[in-house]
């Protein structure tokens, strides 16, 4: 293996003239002729091996993606036919189908190595890509292919027998000047593109050298329609200025200030082992993993948590895989990773990730915390699915188990199947419970913040918080989006349902809040629909109580069945809810069933998409069914039917699991 043929290459003096480089001497490895079957990269890694990702490269397994319309008119129109898009810490440029393909064995590794407790390592510098070599001579070709699309000349570093070639990170191209001061402001803008305008320094005004712009004429303008504004990187966007009366419209393109986060190009570190290709980031990650796998004693192979996952990427053939080591990654300081957030250019600044305080990582450390991650991406007849878990290795998880509740999922016998969206769960009395004990002992501040809510919730409306607002809400809940003709929204209405044991305390909060309807410009009347009784809020612009009209109706409430309360944006709304006949209720519709079939069972509820539904509603409001420029997106976007998610704790694990529907191939 690696290891015993190293120690020829070093003797090896052989130089390479490199194409597209400066005739740079390198040392010329021994052609990869014939040689035993490559173990798979695990059987080279440590078992506490941090984190693990797996690619499959085989043709088979991504011709699954072949079943969906989606990929077909990937295919069809853009020519992106289903195979592995990239390959991490390989140049940009690099084709895996045509270049990689060839040689490549069937799974290539992504490895976070694992680093000494307390030394807070960053993924950089240990992280390798290792890509077993299955044919030698096709490999031989892309090696001479890649040294050679590189420019300047590598470093050569010596580590156990193997040279590590490196090529750093270029310098950063410098920066634009920052924007100037609020008082540097008031400055005239002197640097218009068109050479003929000057800047009057004395009294700031723009002084035309030759002729003003008025003067200059469409023609003129349209040869100097640059503008550039200081301080940015300029994006070009086309305008045309307002203009009077039948004279033609200038336009201009103007220079757009963007603020870009400095995402710099990462160095590359490549060494070539008789039977593997190890990339990096850094040699230095390279250089551990070399000291690794000659030293180890186990690998990952030996592990029963690894070979677990294994048998549920061969099960479900997975495109992707990840293995985790939970204690492992607890040593690594990820809110030193990447980049800083607060430098992204958005209206509200990110937080840095949390790091642990080497007292918090003891603690779990005594605590025996430990286990793994699992994630998989894999292909199903109804739609790409992920699936993470987090096994309790270590210790075993007795509490706050998923139940098994006899009455679970009823709100979804009770709204209509054409909804577009909805989310579910169950018991909001006691999340509120776990949040208000959460933010009572955080600290001094959250802990008078929650009471003064409280205070000012009683002063307000002279109910409890937590027992007449939330401590009835115990049984099932779901909010949810569907369609509509008619009240506030004009075409979709939203509802909530909350199922309860406790329904006089319901019934006296509901009471207590038609009575403050006035002092919002609102009045509760009791109305009928579907022959049942309703409660509706209306604005009201006539006093006559008998001027029912609904679309005037922006609340509405009313009890779906005995333990069941609907709260809806209207009576609008209400009627899809309250005794619809017929009911076609999304418990029994063929796409929701399809959207959460392989879904744990029991879980915590759902989060559902009706993508076409959703679809039509945007190509209805904003009238864009006959729009030319939505014409080529729209098959793309038609494939997709639902996209739907779960959760679920068992004694064994945390399961989180998400599906993308996708319509099935047609001919």
């Amino acid at each position: 293996m690696g290891t015993d043929n190293t120690s020829r290459w070093g003797n090896l003096g052989k130089t390479l003239a490199i194409g597209g480089a400066s005739g740079i001497a390198l040392t010329l490895l021994p052609p990869l002729s014939v040689y035993a079957d490559v173990q798979p990269p695990w059987h080279q890694l440590p078992e506490n091996t941090a984190l693990t990702l797996l690619l499959d490269t085989t043709d088979g397994t991504w011709s699954q993606l072949n079943q969906y319309q989606l990929f077909k008119l990937l295919d069809e129109q853009l020519g992106y036919a289903p195979s592995l898009p990239g390959l991490p810490y390989l140049p940009y440029g690099i084709d895996v189908a045509t270049e990689v393909a060839p040689w490549v064995s069937d799974t290539v590794v992504v490895a976070l190595l694992p680093v000494q407790p307390g030394d807070r390592g960053t993924t950089a510098d240990h992280t390798v890509m290792l890509a077993p070599i299955a044919d030698a001579e096709s490999f031989a070709a892309f090696r001479d292919s890649l040294l050679a699309q590189q420019s300047g000349d590598p470093e050569l570093i010596p580590s156990l027998g193997t040279e590590i070639y490196y090529w750093p990170a270029p310098e950063p191209a410098p920066w634009p000047e920052p924007w100037p001061e609020d008082d540097a402001l008031e400055e005239p803008m002197c640097d218009l593109a068109a050479p003929d305008l000057a800047c009057d320094e004395e009294n700031g005004s723009e002084s035309p050298t030759e002729e003003t712009p008025e003067e200059l004429g469409p023609e003129a303008l349209e040869s100097n329609a640059t503008l550039r504004l200081r301080g940015a990187i300029g994006l070009p966007l086309t305008v045309t200025p307002f203009h009077e009366g039948d004279e033609p419209a200038t336009e201009m393109e103007v220079e757009v200030p963007v603020p870009l986060v400095g995402f710099g190009q990462a160095g590359l570190a490549v060494a070539f082992l008789p039977d593997t290709l190890v990339t990096a980031e850094s040699p230095a990650a390279i250089e551990q993993y070399l000291r690794l796998r000659q030293e180890q004693t186990s690998t990952l192979a030996d592990s029963r948590e690894f070979q677990r996952t294994l048998t549920h990427r061969q099960q479900t053939q997975a495109l992707f895989a990840v293995y985790g080591n939970a204690l492992e990654l607890l040593n690594y300081d990820l809110s030193a990773e990447a980049f800083d957030l607060a430098d992204l250019p958005l209206p509200v600044p990110l937080p840095a990730p949390p790091s642990l305080d080497d007292d918090t990582l003891q603690t779990l450390r005594s605590l025996n915390f430990g286990g793994t991650l699992e994630a998989l991406v894999y292909p199903l007849p109804a739609g790409l699915q992920f699936r993470g878990r987090y096994y309790y290795d270590a210790v075993p998880f007795n509490f706050a188990i998923t139940p098994e509740v006899p009455n679970a999922d009823s709100p979804l016998t009770l709204l209509p199947a054409s909804t577009f969206l909805m989310m579910s769960g169950r018991n909001v009395a006691g999340l509120w419970r776990n949040v208000s004990t959460i933010l009572e002992n955080a600290s001094d501040f959250t802990s008078e913040g929650l009471a003064t809510i409280r205070s000012f919730f009683t002063l307000s409306t002279g109910l409890d918080l937590d027992r007449d607002l939330f401590g009835w809400m115990d049984g099932e809940v779901a909010i949810a989006a569907f369609p509509t003709a008619g009240g506030p929204l004009q075409y979709a209405g939203l509802g909530l349902l909350l199922q309860t044991s406790d329904r006089p305390t319901a019934e006296n909060t509901l009471a207590t809040l038609d009575e403050l309807l006035p002092g919002f410009g609102l009045t509760a009347y009791p109305r009928t629909v579907n022959q049942q009784p309703a409660t509706s809020w209306e604005l009201r612009f006539s006093r006559t109580d008998d001027d029912y009209r609904p679309e005037l109706s922006v609340g509405s409430h009313s009890w779906v069945a005995e333990d069941m309360l609907a709260l809806t944006s209207g009576t609008v709304p209400m009627a899809s809810l309250l005794a619809p006949s017929p009911h076609d209720p999304l418990a029994d519709f063929f796409l929701f069933d399809q959207a959460t079939a392989a879904f744990p069972r029991p879980n915590n509820g759902y989060f559902y998409l009706n993508a076409g539904a959703t679809l039509a509603l945007v190509y209805q409001v904003f009238d864009l069914h006959d729009d030319p420029a939505f014409a080529a997106t729209k098959p793309f976007l038609g494939s997709i039917r639902s996209l739907s998610a779960t959760t679920a704790q068992t004694p064994n694990y945390i399961e989180a699991q998400g599906q993308l529907g996708l319509a099935p191939h047609r001919e």
